[in-house]
């Protein structure tokens, strides 16, 4: 695979873990308890099981823990590639922390080429040079050679 589409891959995990864990944070707001209300304010209707909420979250989670645990798996496979597993190495020792850096907050922070920008304190066309960069590097380097940060 090469390094643009595994790194929209790796972006692609990054969206869907960040909205199912807010999916679930919300679901689970929900079960919460609720202040008690006196005043009369309308005949409820229909059946309303508490527990109803406290399941479906159970059974959302049930289901989407897999696909959690592989995009968790992706997303720290991805920081090895541009970090090393030590932190050490990858495509920071490789080429500089900057460009490992625009890849990070491009495609494992899902941030938009304007909030990478701004985050690194750079122009939207400096980050996107480094981004291309560092795509080429793990190109020529393969993801092994880049997770080692190997010298080209």
């Amino acid at each position: 695979m090469a390094a643009r589409e595994y790194f929209e891959t790796v972006r692609d995990a990054a969206v869907e873990l960040d909205r199912t864990s807010r999916t679930l944070e919300r679901m689970r707001a929900r079960t919460m308890p609720k202040a008690q209300r006196y005043d009369a304010v309308g005949g409820g209707s229909g059946h309303s099981d508490p527990m109803d909420r406290v399941v479906d979250v159970v059974d959302f989670e049930a289901v989407m823990e897999t696909r959690l645990k592989r995009d968790r798996e992706l997303l720290a496979d991805a920081a090895s590639v541009l970090y090393g597993e030590d932190g050490s190495a990858g495509v920071a020792k490789g080429m500089g922390s900057a460009y490992a850096d625009a890849v990070y907050h491009r495609a494992l922070d899902a941030r938009t080429w304007d909030g990478v920008a701004r985050i690194m304190f750079m122009s939207r066309s400096k980050v996107q040079q480094l981004y291309e960069a560092a795509i080429d590097y793990v190109d020529a380097a393969g993801l092994d050679g880049a997770a080692v940060g190997a010298k080209l």
